[in-house]
């Protein structure tokens, strides 16, 4: 009988104590978290388009119309955010003769305007005296010292004679190459050595006299045709005044002679001296470069007279083989640009 009665206390003390051990909560309800929005990936923004503009025998305006040469030069300082422009070439014949003071103070004047801008120039016949090739008063205004404060400059050969400037711009790796009238074997072989040490960029070869007013080659012409642009692949543009004419000539070169065309180089003479009364009344060519389109669109424009296309009117044509659409055209880009060049 105690044995049955120690049996229920036992259970009543296992009873009570297992009344007194808390119960364990329930576990709560697990939301599962929201799936994350993915990261957007940025959207490259489009390459911006971009001017070059280049000028040529603006020797009238040093000696008797410096006006339209302020003109032409304000009008790129004014006007360079808007075009985004990026980079300015002179192909010489800067003054009208080299030896008078006046018209090389006019054109430094003139050039202070863009002083703040990439900018080339090269001599022609005009700042030289001519057959004389006498570089004195070139290189007194020119040379050198008064050009290589500019980020583009790379070097010079034989006192800005010749030189180059580099330009990255948008996703253009480019080399402006000039190189001043009366072209010699020896600076053949500096524009040589600088391409050959420079095989990642495209090559704008800027002279003074590389066509003729008929669009045959001038001796500086032929030899630069022979030993530069024929001979390196990344040469693409040759630009050059001189003779009276606005033209461009494209032409196919077939680099490793399989019979199929490598590259089309432009070759192109915009020179207005002639083309009136008034040396030119300040017409300049723009290269506007639109790598999203893979062209460029090229015109002419006078801010002097706020007019494109100066020989839309017959009797301007006087001195000029012409042809309307070599002042206002679209071109292929011909160098390569974004991602061939990362």
């Amino acid at each position: 009988m105690k044995r049955a009665i120690s049996i229920i206390s036992i259970i009543v003390i296992l009873c009570s104590l297992w009344g007194c051990v808390p119960q364990a909560e329930p576990m709560p309800e697990v939301t599962p978290a929201p799936t994350p929005a993915p990261i957007p990936v940025p959207t490259p923004e489009p390459p911006k388009v971009y001017t070059i503009a280049w000028m040529s025998d603006t020797q009238h305006y040093s000696r008797e119309f410096p006006e339209t040469f302020y003109a032409m030069t304000e009008y790129l300082k004014e006007a360079s955010e808007e075009l985004n422009l990026q980079y300015v070439i002179h192909t010489g014949d800067i003054v009208a003769s080299s030896t008078k003071a006046s018209e090389w103070e006019r054109a430094n004047e003139a050039m202070a305007n863009i002083a703040h801008i990439p900018t080339g120039v090269c001599a022609g016949n005009h700042d030289v005296r001519n057959s004389k090739k006498n570089y004195e008063y070139y290189y007194e205004h020119f040379g050198e010292d008064k050009c290589s404060y500019r980020i583009c400059y790379g070097e010079s050969y034989k006192n800005n004679r010749g030189h180059y400037d580099l330009m990255d711009i948008e996703g253009s790796r480019l080399m402006f190459l000039y190189m001043g009238y009366g072209v010699e074997k020896e600076g053949i072989e500096w524009m040589q050595d600088v391409i050959e040490r420079h095989p990642d960029r495209a090559v704008i070869v800027c002279t003074h006299a590389y066509f003729d007013t008929n669009l045959s080659l001038t001796g500086d012409g032929d030899l630069i045709k022979r030993e530069i642009v024929d001979k390196y692949p990344n040469v693409c543009m040759v630009l050059g005044g001189h003779r009276y004419n606005v033209a461009r000539v494209p032409e196919e070169i077939d680099d490793d002679g399989d019979g199929t065309p490598d590259r089309t180089v432009q070759q192109m003479i915009c020179n207005y001296q002639a083309a009136d009364s008034e040396g030119g009344s300040g017409y300049m060519m723009f290269f506007e470069v639109d790598e999203a389109l893979g062209e460029i669109r090229g015109y002419t424009y006078s801010p002097v007279l706020d007019d494109y296309a100066h020989f839309d009117e017959t009797t301007h044509k006087k001195y000029y083989r012409h042809a309307p659409e070599n002042e206002i055209f679209v071109m292929d880009i011909p160098w390569e640009y974004g991602d061939a060049n990362a």
